[in-house]
């Protein structure tokens, strides 16, 4: 079976090794957090096991091996039915998984790339909005090759940036979601609504 998984990018995997970090020092002796890796279940008889961003290994006094007891998903501008696929699959294919949360960030407004051309060739301006060939726009380009990216408003720092006289990043939302191992149908199902926020990373 062939598994596609989006490339990650630094602001996921900036999330993913703070929740990592959060785990490892709220965690008990005896747990460990991977990273990108198969879910450790020794009791499944799948072969195929998911991969998951993260999963916390728990081993049980008298135990052999640990095995995983949470896992957790995090997804950047990726399309929600496939997230909690993922997140679903967590539970549904392993019998020790019984938390796997769902870390879901967006960009609002989505990212256009500013600079890719027309089915003509051509080029919008951002300033102008005319159509320009693509020597104009590389001369519009070194003219500006001086700035630095600036924050729409410097006294917001939710502010989407601005860099050659175009937007690039815009306000990342992010929700997570709890989903639990039912104990009729012992399958997937969230518990409570999504919780919303506003990611805010600090400065460097």
């Amino acid at each position: 079976m062939t598994t596609v998984r989006n490339a990650p990018t630094p602001l996921h995997q900036w999330v993913v090794s703070g929740v990592a970090d959060l785990l490892t020092s709220q965690m008990p002796a005896g747990t460990q957090v991977l990273s990108d890796s198969s879910i450790q279940d020794p009791t499944s008889l799948e072969e195929d096991m998911p991969i998951t961003d993260l999963q916390l290994l728990y081993q049980e006094h008298g135990a052999l091996e640990p095995k995983a007891v949470l896992s957790v998903e995090t997804g950047f501008s990726q399309q929600y039915e496939s997230l909690q696929h993922a997140v679903r699959r967590a539970i549904d294919a392993t019998q020790n998984v019984n938390v796997s949360l769902m870390i879901n960030l967006k960009e609002k407004p989505a990212f256009r790339a500013p600079f890719s051309p027309t089915s003509s060739g051509l080029y919008q301006h951002p300033i102008t909005k005319e159509y320009v060939d693509t020597a104009t726009m590389l001369t519009y380009l070194k003219s500006l090759s001086h700035t630095v990216p600036l924050p729409k408003n410097p006294d917001d720092r939710e502010s989407p940036l601005f860099f050659l006289g175009t937007r690039w990043v815009g306000r990342v939302e992010g929700t997570l979601e709890v989903w639990v191992r039912d104990k009729v149908t012992q399958k997937a199902v969230r518990k409570l609504d999504p919780i919303v926020g506003v990611l805010q990373i600090p400065p460097s």
